[in-house]
């Protein structure tokens, strides 16, 4: 019985692998590549993996989250807290889920994201256990420094003596008490001197003995993907050139996926600056939601290298490892919804925030007339978003957002194979099926889509996952295929290509030898991408004719050959046809 044949019968025996306190818990040993220790063997009784998802219209953080059960059999489990200060919370917990008694190895298993355990209960002869992502620790508060005035103020008073002086105070900054922002440019005994009042724009006012002084952080015209990543690194110690704000939550920069951040930094925001006040924030979380989440388009998540990614929303972002979904890892029919309740053909941005007025100054509203004409208007659905203060950068939100929602567009849910597993939620994923309708009235359905959902099923070992939309869904652009020279070459299996270059291509990959002084293929072979390391790429099979430096360029293999990873990029159909596997060309027309 295959593997799909298995999962549609429900004939399948599922295994958990759990990794905790330095030992491997399993339902059952798995059938090769795992040997655990046998009094930790069948101990798992339990295990619930919550979904991890995204919400376009609402920025609220979701953590990956699950629950188990270990049986104390022998008091195993308990023996496992000796000598443990805090019994083992907050250790950290990775499982695997797979399936028995069908050879499956353990390196097949699918690995969930790690997690840390924030909770435990002895419950009679077990234990229930909780976990939670490291992103937990967004609830905390960030930016609250502050003491209590020592006497009353005038409005006019410039030495403001403080019952206490708090750790962590600059030298020179601003204070804010009640609803007055005041500059200082010196510290004396308790008292701020040569206090400036009523900064930024606010009122100069009489202040009691006793009300509160916070400390007030100004972010002047920083980029929002920068700022978020200062604000996640900052307080870490670790040396970062991220870590430069007076508080932030501690992650350790290893912990973070730098280089993402500043990859999509480079290619969507560039010029995205935000300006802040910073005070007394009491949740991070709630902060980031509101603050940068909403106005860049961002979600944080954890990628497959266990740090702290960025999903990014509603952009078109091509990503050659992310896997094409279709019948070939599928097995159920996907399912399709579409409705009118999340139409939005108004929309109201209030931006440049005035924090001494405590108003907006700015504001500008959208509209779809295509849409109202269609759908009736929706009445105006208002943003507001303190920390931007440019035209273009509003203009961009209330597009963006106007694009994805004016007119209904179809929800799809699709039950995955372990091969889609890497697909992360927030990512863009190519969906082919012959099962879903097109708007051309067809089930010849192909659209790049981004996935808001994302549920492991832990009896099957499969993902589900729920696609939606974006206003680039359906605009199928064409990427251009990497074609380079070779530069040295030390056999006719081993080349190399300039420096870079390698990472744009992947082992699998199907090529041709094209001669680049002849302007045309050396030959008909085609020949499979063994393996990348850095800038070297071995040849499962040594090219019949003779590779040339700066002579030789590989390109890649037609259609019918690719690898379905390579179908991403732009092909050539003959006579406009549609592709001997069903996929639509690309028409290129004039006017």
């Amino acid at each position: 019985m295959s593997y799909v044949e298995g999962l549609g019968k429900t004939e399948y025996v599922p295994n958990v692998v759990i990794l905790f306190a330095g030992q491997y818990f399993c339902i059952r040993e798995p059938d090769s590549g795992l040997v655990t220790d046998s009094r930790y063997n069948k101990l798992i009784s339990r295990v619930t993996v919550n979904p991890t998802g995204i919400d376009p219209l609402r920025p609220t953080t979701t953590f990956n989250t699950s629950s188990f059960t270990l049986l104390d059999e022998g008091q195993e489990v308990t023996k496992l807290f000796l000598n443990q200060p805090g019994y083992r919370v907050r250790a950290p917990v990775r499982a695997w889920l797979g399936r028995s008694f069908e050879g499956m190895d353990f390196a097949d298993y699918l690995e969930l994201p790690e997690t840390i355990m924030n909770k435990c209960q002895k419950v009679e002869s077990s234990y229930n256990f909780s976990t939670i992502e490291r992103k937990d620790r967004l609830e905390k508060g960030i930016f609250n420094i502050k003491t209590k005035l020592a006497i009353d103020i005038l409005d006019s008073t410039t030495t403001i003596t403080l019952q206490a002086i708090p750790t962590g105070l600059p030298s020179i900054g601003y204070v804010k008490i009640e609803d007055e922002f005041i500059e200082y440019d010196g510290i004396g005994g308790n008292n701020l001197l040569n206090c400036a009042r009523g900064a930024f724009n606010s009122i100069p006012a009489e202040h009691g003995s006793g009300e509160d002084v916070f400390n007030v952080w100004e972010v002047t015209a920083r980029n929002g993907i920068d700022f978020l990543a200062q604000v996640l690194i900052s307080g870490s110690g670790n040396g970062s050139s991220y870590d430069v704000l007076p508080e932030g939550l501690g992650f350790d920069e290893s912990l973070v996926d730098v280089e993402e951040f500043e990859e999509f930094r480079d290619e969507f925001f560039s010029g995205f600056d935000l300006s802040f006040l910073i005070w007394g924030v009491e949740s991070v979380q709630k902060f980031l939601e509101e603050e940068i989440y909403l106005p860049m388009g961002v979600r944080l998540r954890t990628n497959n290298n266990g740090k702290i990614g960025l999903a990014v929303l509603n952009r078109n972002i091509f990503t050659i490892d992310a896997p094409t979904i279709n019948e070939s890892n599928t097995f159920k029919s996907p399912g399709f919804s579409i409705s009118d309740d999340k139409i939005i053909n108004q929309v109201r941005i209030f931006w440049d925030w005035q924090d001494g007025p405590a108003v907006f100054a700015e504001s500008l509203e959208l509209e779809d007339a295509d849409s109202i004409a269609a759908y009736g208007a929706t009445g105006f659905t208002e943003l507001s978003f303190k920390g931007v203060k440019d035209l273009l950068f509003a203009q961009s939100i209330a597009n963006l957002f106007i694009a994805r929602f004016a007119n209904p567009r179809p929800e799809i849910t699709v039950d995955a194979l372990n091969s889609t597993t890497y697909l992360l939620v927030g990512e863009k994923t190519e969906l082919i099926s012959h099962r879903l309708p097109t708007e051309d009235g067809d089930l010849e359905f192909i659209s790049t889509l981004e996935v808001l959902k994302k549920a492991y099923d832990v009896n099957t070992g499969t993902v589900k996952y729920t696609l939606a939309f974006t206003s680039f869904s359906g605009i199928r652009q064409c990427f251009i295929s990497p074609s380079d020279l070779v530069v040295s070459h030390s056999s006719q299996k081993v080349t190399t290509f300039a420096a870079g270059r390698g990472a744009h291509y992947r082992a699998g990959w199907k090529m041709r030898h094209y001669d680049n002084n002849a302007r045309d293929y050396a030959d008909a072979q085609v020949n499979t991408i063994q393996s990348v390391v850095g800038d070297v790429i071995t040849w499962t099979d040594n090219w019949t004719t003779t590779v040339t430096n700066y002579v030789s360029r590989f390109v890649f293999a037609d259609y019918d050959d690719v690898t379905e990873q390579q179908k991403k990029f732009c092909f050539i159909s003959e006579g406009t046809d549609t592709f001997a596997d069903g996929s639509k060309p690309y028409q290129v027309t004039f006017n």
